[in-house]
């Protein structure tokens, strides 16, 4: 699969790109970076390559680098922020290994702006716009939506889900590999359980097999694609990733605003990635406010 996604990225300099791009992942494979941010990786070289044609990706210059950060969208409209810092950064690694590893004299990037990642804030999907999504479902699609919504699943981790990981006695699921390569456990509401039974959840092997190829599991952009897709037919603007937002808002309330707990149960390394994902009531903050 590695590397069909290395040949899919480009036609212009394919034998450069696919050299020099699949040794750079393969040196940023050992601090386990994931098959997901390896994918979106590869996309962004491929984006890149394609935008300074004919001059090959590794001879970028830092003009060429500019213009593609500073690029509008396919409808016209500007990168937001968040994507142009998210872009910045790793351009910033790609062309500094290129540099450290003597592939290039110079990094083109010293000199870039480094755009601020904006604040972030929490987007938890709506509790009747999520009801209503559930009802609506097939059985697939609910246990992806209450896998997001009900135990915090990223697309990548209902993608990657094994039967054998799915510990129907104890009510916990085993995260073989999360974000960043880290393994976890997470207790499954009832209602989980009960979508992956409805489903046909196998003692064994991918829970959400590829449409086509059976031995793979469906890539995690297929799920959040789908799931988007979904929403947005039900009248919802929302993604699959509010529906972890609306996870860790929920688990904060009901642990009493525990965000030590709240944390553990999102996977996160440290309770600042918590805190974006905790969305606080106005009510309850003018409620502090007027207790003083």
């Amino acid at each position: 699969p590695e590397v069909a996604i290395r040949l899919r990225i480009v036609n212009a300099h394919p034998k450069e790109v696919v050299s020099c791009v699949g040794e750079y992942l393969a040196d940023h494979e050992l601090p386990g970076l994931g098959p997901v941010t390896r994918h979106q990786h590869n996309t962004l070289l491929g984006r890149l390559s394609r935008h300074i044609s004919p001059t090959q990706l590794r001879d970028a210059t830092s003009d060429q680098l500019r213009d593609f950060l500073l690029r509008s969208k396919a409808n016209g409209q500007p990168l937001s922020q968040g994507t142009r810092a998210g872009e910045a950064s790793w351009l910033r690694s790609y062309f500094g290994w290129l540099h450290r590893t003597g592939r290039r004299a110079d990094n083109p990037t010293e000199y870039l702006p480094r755009p601020k990642h904006p604040r972030r804030l929490p987007r938890p999907i709506g509790e009747p716009d999520l009801e209503m999504a559930i009802a609506l479902a097939d059985a697939r699609m609910r246990a992806w939506l209450r896998l997001a919504a009900y135990t915090g699943l990223r697309a990548a981790e209902i993608s990657m889900l094994r039967g054998e990981n799915v510990l129907l006695s104890q009510h916990l699921i085993v995260i073989a590999e999360g974000k960043g390569g880290r393994p976890g456990v997470v207790p499954a509401h009832p209602s989980v359980l009960q979508s992956l039974t409805d489903w046909g959840l196998p003692q064994a092997g991918w829970v959400f097999p590829h449409t086509y190829k059976h031995d793979e599991p469906i890539k995690a952009w297929s799920v959040s694609h789908k799931a988007a897709d979904y929403l947005r037919s039900c009248g919802i603007d929302a993604t699959i990733h509010q529906l972890r937002h609306r996870f860790a808002t929920a688990v904060y309330q009901t642990s009493g605003r525990d965000l030590r707990t709240t944390q553990e149960l999102l996977r996160h390394a440290t309770p600042l990635s918590t805190a974006i994902y905790t969305w606080v009531d106005p009510a309850d903050a003018s409620q502090a406010v007027n207790a003083l």
